[in-house]
């Protein structure tokens, strides 16, 4: 049976009671339109259908070919025209999120198809990985059934690489690199784990029997036949590519049109791409001169008897100093797990939120087909399977060499991994996306906005430590401000690396982030390499960030002395993963 929307449809009839007839006829339109919607882009994106927690299409591949672009064609043209006939200024306000969610999401995939046309210079996006994976681990239906789907869709890999390397021109470097490296992970997935889980059921009562073992059979050589096609896919890559000294590759700069126009649409901030530029290159000055003085602050007691340089160097001598509390390079994901457990303490005890007990954060490596993009993330369940549970994947270093693994070390240091743990679980994203999960609409779930989600966990690393985390030490402060000044140079970096006016090298982005932020080379050099791979994304956080703070800040003078704390954050998180353009509007009226 389909998974549907009914929580959506029930909260719906609470907002039509309250409707005048017009109003009540758009909204029940609006609501035909959202569930019809929902059904339609799942069946066209099974992929993202998964990882949201919807298995109704978990056999499936979106096969790029001719078939699925005409399909996903028809699909922008008749939302299109069911959108423009609804009058949105008929629906509540939480509608109408709704409502602009989806307006956005249609004109950037029409600007995607037309103008910035991914699918044809990102052989990365290409990997089955991620969809073998969430229905391999997940509980949803017992292993059997699980591998059935498996079953099936194993037998449409071989055409899912041929389609892709058909709709490939000319790439770039970077992505074409991470292609294959990801692809390789896919493999050792599809040999490894698979058939693990295949072996397992073929040990237990369900692979008995002649007709089960034939299955299985049958079940190894699709294996087969889908790592041959991944094993092609990546020598066509390389072949055609990544060997050749001649290729001539894409320029993964995507220049200053294209990247404004995909700052509106990924960030829907009610600041522009060149506003928030120069807001960050203000808030690194500021930065500069709050660690110049805490720097001062501790001079004494980690380079006694030494004159205290009148720069920079001042910061980085006691930055040196500081970071030499570190973990061991084989203690990194165990000194991880012990840290939760103390930010969900200090948020309970200092009533900053409430945090649902019964949501289990699973601390685990990050899966090889994930790696090479971030050293942590969170895998979260979506919205049909919020009861799942949410990863928090840590990037293991066992691949450094010595030299490698102590610079790494140095920049995770034991003070900035708490301000990690902060940003990505608690109260960062993993409470952000439980929270999110809770919204009753499904639509601020799956249309969700990444500068409000990266911007949530920012304000939270500078909130925690205001309210009191780390009894103010100085050192962790400082530290602070060191990672703060990563999302600042995120946005610099970004944005003068695709602008044509700045074009950054190589050898310019690494001086920013190495001399300007403080940076160890390793981390430099992996931001670098995400900056290449990436477009407006690295500005998230600081466009999030800054939103926020400032609806906090007018919140507070709003409420004056009946403001509280926790309420903002829960009211904030109340509106799901939307624009915080739109949740201000709904805030402040």
């Amino acid at each position: 049976m389909r998974i549907r929307t009914l929580f959506l449809l029930l909260f719906s009839f609470v907002l039509i009671s309250a409707c005048t007839p017009r109003e009540e006829s758009t909204q029940e339109d609006f609501e035909s339109l959202k569930t019809a919607f929902i059904d339609d882009l799942w069946e066209l994106n099974p992929g993202w259908a998964l990882a949201v927690g919807n298995y109704d299409y978990a056999d499936r591949l979106t096969i790029n070919n001719d078939e699925h672009r005409e399909k996903r064609n028809q699909f922008l043209t008749n939302y299109r025209s069911k959108l423009d006939a609804i009058n949105a200024g008929n629906l509540p306000p939480l509608e109408q999120i709704d409502y602009r969610l989806i307006d956005n999401y249609l004109q950037s995939q029409v600007w995607n198809r037309d103008e910035f046309r991914l699918e044809s210079w990102d052989p990365s996006r290409y990997n089955v990985a991620g969809s073998v994976s969430r229905i391999l681990n997940g509980r949803y239906a017992p292993l059997e059934e699980r591998l059935s789907s498996l079953f099936r869709m194993l037998e449409l890999v071989p055409e899912y690489y041929a389609a892709s390397a058909d709709v490939l021109g000319t790439p770039t470097r970077p992505h074409t690199e991470l292609a294959v490296e990801q692809n390789r992970g896919t493999i050792g997935m599809l040999d490894g784990a698979l058939r693990d889980s295949l072996a397992v059921l073929g040990n237990s009562d369900s692979g008995d029997g002649d007709v089960g073992q034939e299955w299985i059979g049958t079940f190894n050589e699709r294996i087969d036949r889908a790592i041959a096609a991944v094993e092609e896919y990546i020598g066509m890559l390389n072949e055609n590519w990544l060997e050749p000294d001649d290729a001539r590759f894409r320029d993964f700069r995507i220049g200053s049109d294209l990247y404004q126009q995909k700052f509106q649409f990924d960030n829907v901030s009610w600041y522009g791409a060149e506003e928030v530029y120069r807001q960050a290159v203000r808030r690194k000055e500021e930065l500069h001169q709050e660690m110049m003085e805490r720097s001062a602050e501790l001079w004494e007691e980690y380079h006694p008897d030494r004159e205290m340089p009148g720069d920079l160097t001042r910061v980085q001598m006691v930055l040196d100093e500081i970071a030499r509390n570190r973990v061991h390079r084989d203690s990194l994901v165990q000194a991880i797990k012990e840290q939760i457990p103390e930010l969900e303490t200090f948020v309970m005890e200092n009533e900053l939120l409430t945090l649902d007990p019964d949501k289990p954060l699973v601390v685990r490596e990050t899966p090889e087909y994930m790696r090479g993009f971030s050293i942590a993330s969170i895998s979260a369940p979506g919205p049909y399977d919020s009861g799942g549970d949410t990863y928090y994947n840590v990037s293991p270093i066992d691949h450094m060499s010595d030299e490698e693994a102590a610079s790494f070390l140095r920049e995770y240091n034991n003070y900035t991994l708490q301000i990690l743990n902060i940003h990505e679980a608690i109260p960062g994203h993993y409470t952000q996306l439980v929270y999110a999960n809770k919204s009753p609409s499904i639509i601020k779930s799956i249309l969700r906005n990444t500068a409000m989600i990266e911007g949530w966990a920012v304000y939270t690393e500078q909130m925690m430590l205001e309210e009191g985390y780390g009894d103010f030490k100085p050192e962790l402060w400082l530290m602070y401000a060191k990672w703060h000044l990563r999302v600042v140079t995120n946005t610099i970096l970004d944005y003068r690396i695709h602008n044509e006016e700045y074009r950054y090298s190589r050898e310019e982005a690494l001086d920013l982030l190495m001399n300007r932020a403080f940076q160890e080379r390793a981390e430099a050099e992996g931001k670098w390499r995400r900056a290449t791979l990436s477009q407006v994304q690295l500005t998230s956080y600081f466009t999030g960030y800054t939103e926020i703070w400032n609806l906090r800040e007018e919140w507070k003078e709003q409420k004056g002395d009946d403001y509280d704390l926790r309420e903002f954050h829960e009211t904030f998180l109340s509106y799901g993963s939307s624009p915080v353009k739109y949740i201000r509007e709904l805030m402040l009226e």
